[in-house]
């Protein structure tokens, strides 16, 4: 029995009873789906969801049930091997972080899109499928890294919500109007771990389940930011993977007023592109001499 077949009748599960009775016996790109997935064809099964986006009903089971099967198809590789996709000769790596920042009474959503390339990248969109921008807010930045040669494009999506689970397209122009463009399907997966505070200045990493240990381990960033003339400046800054911290250690700076943030990263795969699903926490903190 392939390690799909108790997988795949979990996800079946989920339908409702009408849907089931007749699952195997149409032809919808979802169905085709899920063949491929049994057939370990994840390039297969990645075509056949855009697909099924495109030219299905997209109520509630219908979302939740392709939110389930892309996160199975995250046990083989993380998603490298969803698609065959290529980049072009002028794009080296594409990542996307959709983060949510948590501050006291408040949160606040973000995407941010980072390509490194060969070439000056004038505008990217990510459209939310078939014609809606996600965000009319936006800031975007290149600068051109001296060791690398590569020029690096940042573009900040400002959102008034996570992004929903769907289908999205991915659209670049050049300078010398060169374009490309691929699909990007967003959905909802369970971190597997979230960071909460412990107490004023303490925090603690929750562990909702066992990590996937086909996906890299989600890193923790601790930072201290200090507000000076006008601008906030990075004071402290320490990286974490697996032995998680839970508190500053070896503080080294003046008695003061701070920004403390702590984050934790998951990163997953489709294809080329590099999802990363971020979650912040902030609030200010007063640090007096020892």
């Amino acid at each position: 029995m392939k390690r799909w077949t108790v997988l795949a009748a979990t996800l079946l599960a989920t339908l409702p009873v009408a849907s089931q009775a007749n699952w195997f016996s149409n032809s919808s790109a979802l169905t085709l789906a899920h063949q491929a997935l049994l057939e370990d064809d994840l390039g297969a099964m990645f075509d056949a969801l855009i697909t099924s986006w495109q030219q299905e009903p997209l109520d509630a089971n219908y979302r939740q049930h392709v939110n389930d099967l892309l996160e199975t198809s995250l046990q083989v590789d993380c998603g490298k091997s969803i698609s065959s996709r290529s980049y072009p000769e002028w794009i080296r790596t594409v990542k996307v972080t959709q983060s949510s920042l948590e501050r006291p009474g408040r949160v606040s959503y973000s995407l941010d899109l980072d390509i490194e390339s060969d070439v000056t990248i004038t505008d990217a969109q990510i459209i939310d499928w078939p014609e809606n921008a996600i965000s009319k807010e936006t800031k975007q930045n290149l600068i051109l890294d001296s060791e690398s040669g590569a020029y690096r494009f940042n573009k900040n999506f400002i959102l008034n919500q996570r992004l929903k689970p769907g289908l999205y397209r991915l659209n670049l122009t050049t300078e010398s109007e060169q374009k490309w463009s691929d699909w990007l399907i967003i959905y909802d997966e369970l971190r597997d771990h979230e960071v909460r505070w412990s107490s004023k200045e303490t925090w603690k990493v929750v562990k909702n389940e066992l990590l996937n240990t086909h996906c890299p381990i989600p890193i923790q960033q601790v930072k201290l930011l200090d507000y000076v003339d006008g601008e906030y400046e990075t004071v402290y800054d320490k990286s974490y993977e697996g032995n998680y911290s839970e508190n500053i250690k070896s503080l080294q700076t003046s008695a003061d007023r701070y920004v403390l943030q702590v984050s934790i990263s998951h990163f997953r795969y489709q294809g080329l592109i590099r999802y990363v699903d971020q979650q912040i926490l902030s609030k200010t903190v007063d640090f007096a001499d020892e």
